[in-house]
């Protein structure tokens, strides 16, 4: 799978705090990821939830959608999610993850571009927790069966720190 380092001031400012090179940060994310396995999702209306205990944390991450409106979002050039015709129908209004009842902030500019032409009542069915070794990613998968996408958001649980996100094809 190709990664695309979603690029942004608040990205790269991220990731010049949390690794020496960008070239480390799309490595942060290789290797093999297991399903963490006992999750429980959750969807109302435009919000889908998962949360998992695991290792003695508590992990939550939540996805929330939004109707494409040209006013706030024409300025996005590159859409990844499920496709056949632009603009999107959905698109996300926010990401958020937690650890133990503390937010890990997750900047915009790396889900800002993620959508869905799918209905969103069951959001909490884009989501997914994996992990590796100490790390953990929250993933919001995206796509039509013939191409897909995720947005991937790498932390680690222990420090409450975010150590990378991209948008994988």
């Amino acid at each position: 799978m190709n990664a695309t380092v979603i690029a942004g001031a608040t990205l790269l400012s991220l990731v010049a705090s949390c690794t020496p090179s960008a070239q480390k940060t799309q490595k942060i994310g290789s290797g093999q990821w297991h399903d963490i396995q006992k999750v429980q999702r959750t969807s109302t209306d435009n919000t889908g939830k998962i949360q998992a205990r695991v290792d003695g944390h508590t992990i939550i991450g939540t996805i929330t959608w939004r109707p494409y409106n040209p006013a706030k979002d024409s300025s996005v050039k590159t859409w990844y999610g499920d496709m056949e015709r632009q603009p999107p129908a959905n698109v996300v209004e926010k990401i958020t993850l937690s650890v133990d009842g503390v937010s890990i902030a997750i900047p915009q500019s790396s889900y800002r571009p993620i959508c869905s032409q799918w209905d969103t009542k069951n959001s909490a069915s884009y989501l997914n927790l994996n992990r590796q070794n100490e790390k953990y990613r929250l993933t919001v998968s995206v796509g039509d069966g013939s191409g897909g996408w995720a947005g991937v958001f790498i932390f680690n649980p222990s420090t409450k720190k975010l150590l990378a996100t991209y948008i994988e094809d």
